[in-house]
């Protein structure tokens, strides 16, 4: 009897969640432009009337799952500010929500949109990295909540300084100069793993630089200034360098030049010279060729005792795309004269890197060039990147390593190959970790993370590929390989274009977990509906090191199936298509494409598996919650 009432009471519950919310949607007030992702306030509006409803079931705002809004009433406005969340993607939910629970309980998904953020480079987020606002109660009126000031406490969190960040760079083939997010700078040993602590960073450190003696810093001093610091390892001094002018610490980077470093921006350089402490600007010590070529994606520095070259990398004039770099080589103490280099690449925002050793990386949406400035002509490879969307990001860094290119894109990791396929790292295994910065390390490359220093490739695989998940573009297990393969992939296939509908899993309509649960049935393996269920399903194993075709992503609010080469198949734009898989956070891989999975056999303790209760056929029967009935 208590068992049926239990039954009754959730019946009840789930008719009102569904009462409230037979109009009821979630719209974009401030749509954003095709293919260019979110990077403010985003405006949501709640509208039509839900009808009649419990005063405990009201309408809420989820972002990744966890909640931003409650709604004391509808038409109602909620404000996201998406400067504060991560790079990616995000998926902002309105669902039903029991107010008499605390926190309040989702009941019932009503609408999803899925949106992409990043954030602009002066963009002033708080230390805690909270993406998201506190729940608050929503004034449901949409032009008294438009017109109303900011709250003490959001004027508050936008004077608050930027978050910390992790920077590396390399000092020997086994050491690294790294600054963890706490604000220690750190010599780290890649043999040992031992890690020397230098100093403590005044503020986010935004550059890093060895000169071969020394290391140097330079920290955020608000958003237009910046503060140069250095320190030899056997010394227990560390001494501030005045720039005398103002350096914003946008796009800011450190190169060693001429026994001192050359501080780097689109606002202006100098050179600083530890020995005389005087502070010049680096113009005075570079040849007219270079002081008139174009040069808005930076000038770039390579200096020994016995020569220097320095090159200057900017766009033609003209309504061509190409990019210029001009080079000119310095050998006992005389500057010789200039060559040019024209590259093609097309139209678009590009970036260019050094490594400190001659190679140059310009790179543009679709690929990298990589140039050998210590050769005579000089020499180029174009590598291709990897297929994006409308959200692929330029890369952030770039390294040549043990012959390979390792760029950082939107807080994962590519290696480009010439005779292999690409690879791509994902970081997937470690809560909130994000590769920020990346420095080669040998045959492979140190990556400065939100989690401490992670190296690639991994040797030890405890926690997959240091804590990332890899992906081998175009190689071994990223096709269909066998008849379960195959047949996925024509099933996918099958389902393309299949409209978005809450709750559906059929052709007619489908959400997210109702497609993947659908598909997966056809191939006789059932599945619940419903992503969080997915990710704590028995059935299947959780990937940790490489991701295959077929695996299933699971995160806050969705999932998706990955069908190779980068791509996924999923609900997304209001109906099931194919979307890139870069940019996710929070990701949990599960992997039922085996023949456990197959025959419905859960893994037992005894690690051997064994078969769920009653008859085969029986047994692989779910009821709604996601778990397997018992007859």
């Amino acid at each position: 009897m208590l068992r049926l009432r239990h039954v009754a009471c959730a019946a009840a519950m789930m008719l009102a969640a569904r009462s409230a919310a037979q109009s009821t949607r979630l719209c974009f007030e401030n749509p954003p432009a095709p293919g260019a992702p979110q990077s403010g306030i985003v405006v949501l509006s709640i509208s039509a009337d839900p009808g009649r409803r419990p005063g405990w079931a009201r309408p809420a705002v989820l972002v990744d799952g966890r909640l931003l809004a409650v709604c004391q009433a509808v038409p109602a406005t909620v404000r996201w500010d998406a400067t504060r969340a991560e790079d990616g993607e995000h998926l902002i939910a309105l669902a039903i929500v029991d107010t008499r629970a605390v926190p309040p309980r989702e009941m019932l998904r009503v609408d999803e949109i899925l949106v992409t953020t990043r954030r602009p480079a002066t963009a002033q987020v708080s230390r805690t990295s909270a993406a998201l606002q506190r729940p608050e109660r929503i004034d449901p009126s949409p032009a008294r909540a438009a017109s109303s000031p900011p709250s003490r406490d959001t004027q508050a969190r936008r004077g608050t300084p930027p978050e910390a960040t992790a920077r590396v760079a390399a000092v020997s083939e086994r050491r690294v100069l790294a600054a963890d997010p706490r604000g220690m700078i750190l010599l780290h040993d890649a043999g040992s793993g031992a890690s020397t602590p230098l100093a403590e960073a005044a503020g986010p450190v935004r550059a890093l630089a060895w000169d071969g003696r020394r290391a140097w810093w330079a920290v955020e001093d608000g958003p237009r200034a910046v503060r140069l610091f250095s320190r030899m390892p056997q010394s227990e001094l560390t001494e501030e360098h005045a720039l005398g002018t103002s350096i914003p610490p946008s796009g800011l980077r450190l190169q060693p030049w001429q026994r001192g470093v050359a501080v780097l921006s689109q606002a202006g350089s100098v050179h600083v010279d530890p020995a005389s402490r005087s502070v010049r600007p680096l113009d005075e010590a570079l040849p007219d060729a270079i002081r008139l070529a174009p040069r808005e994606l930076g000038v770039h520095l390579v200096w020994s005792e016995n020569q220097a070259l320095v090159a200057a990398v900017g766009r033609l004039p003209g309504a061509g795309a190409d990019v210029q770099v001009t080079v000119a080589w310095r050998r006992h103490g005389e500057w010789q004269e200039a060559e040019a280099l024209r590259i093609a690449i097309p139209a678009g925002q590009a970036a260019a890197f050094s490594d400190g050793l001659g190679r140059l990386i310009v790179a543009c949406a679709e690929a990298l060039v990589v140039a050998d400035l210590t050769c005579e002509p000089l020499r180029t490879e174009r590598v291709l990147l990897p297929p994006g969307d409308s959200r692929a990001q330029l890369p952030s860094a770039a390294v040549v390593a043990g012959g390979d290119v390792w760029c950082l894109c939107g807080g994962s990791v590519l290696r480009l190959r010439s005779n292999a396929p690409a690879e791509a790292y994902l970081p997937w295994n470690v809560p909130g970790m994000r590769a920020q910065d990346l420095a080669a390390q040998g045959s492979g490359v140190m990556i400065a993370t939100t989690a401490g220093l992670r190296r690639l490739p991994a040797g030890d695989l405890a926690e997959g590929h240091s804590g990332f998940v890899r992906v081998r573009l175009g190689g071994p297990g990223d096709a269909p390989e066998t008849p379960l393969d195959q047949q996925l992939a024509a099933e996918v296939a099958g389902w393309m274009g299949v409209p978005y509908k809450w709750g559906g899993a059929t052709k007619e309509g489908a959400d997210c977990s109702g497609f993947i649960m659908a598909v997966y049935r056809a191939l006789g393996i059932e599945l619940p509906h419903g992503s969080a269920q997915l990710r704590t399903f028995p059935l299947g194993s959780i990937v940790k090191d490489d991701l295959r075709f077929g695996d299933v992503l699971v995160y806050p609010g969705h999932c998706a199936i990955y069908m190779g080469n980068g791509m996924t198949a999923e609900t997304v734009s209001g109906r099931v298509g194919q979307r890139a898989i870069w940019g996710r956070t929070g990701v949990v891989v599960r992997r039922f494409l085996t023949s456990q999975a197959v025959r419905g056999e859960l893994p037992s303790r005894s690690g051997g598996p064994r078969t769920r209760r009653g008859a085969s056929s029986d047994a692989r029967r779910l009821d709604p919650a996601g778990h397997p009935s018992v007859r």
